[in-house]
């Protein structure tokens, strides 16, 4: 489990821009990895209407339950490592661990 506070910034880069900073940094395609997000809500959108996320986030490896919270300033970000396996399982079934940070957090 990991707890941290996000405070993020997004920029939209163009096509030029982009290939700007992967020349300029040296990012090699190995550099790059893909991961797949799944989001979680009731319903009712509960979690939306207390502006919180809830997600799963596949990597080639291993899986990660997420909870977002606001914070006073950004979002906390409560993490429970998941095994690739316990992922999938859980993205199959469309049901979340019962156990963990972020389950206690949501009780």
């Amino acid at each position: 489990m990991s707890e941290h506070l996000e405070i993020e910034f997004k920029t939209l880069v163009s096509p030029q821009d982009f290939k700007r900073l992967i020349d300029h940094f040296a990012i090699q395609k190995t550099d790059f990895f893909t991961q797949t997000n799944h989001y979680f809500d009731t319903d009712d959108f509960q979690l939306k209407a207390q502006r919180m996320g809830l997600r799963i986030r596949v990597l080639a490896d291993r899986g990660e339950l997420t909870l977002k919270v606001p914070a006073p300033e950004g979002l906390l970000e409560i993490n429970d490592p998941l095994s690739l396996e316990t992922a999938n399982h859980f993205i199959k079934r469309n049901h979340l661990p019962t156990e963990g940070a972020v389950a206690k957090k949501l009780q």
